[in-house]
């Protein structure tokens, strides 16, 4: 899936010296900053639509996030801004 759905990286996250990586099983995104992966974003299905679970990539805890988007797209681009509120960004 992750090499289907492009992700680029967002301008907040640039700025903090980010980047947004395809997983090597091909299933899910790291965001990376502060020298390493810190966030892991996945595609899931949610009411016949989309969502993204977000996990802290350094302990496997999961941040709160529930939101249905009709893309892949938008559902990334949703947990990527619950990373960037959750970082106070």
């Amino acid at each position: 899936m992750a090499e289907t759905v492009k992700l680029p990286a967002p301008d907040w996250l640039i700025r903090h010296g980010g980047s947004v990586r395809p997983a090597l099983n091909g299933h899910g995104w790291f965001v990376d900053f502060a020298g390493g992966p810190q966030y892991q974003l996945t595609l899931v299905p949610v009411g016949g639509v989309h969502g993204c679970r977000v996990l802290q990539a350094v302990n496997g805890r999961p941040v709160p996030f529930d939101g249905m988007y009709g893309t892949p797209e938008e559902a990334l681009r949703g947990g990527l801004e619950v990373i960037r509120k959750a970082l106070g960004w």
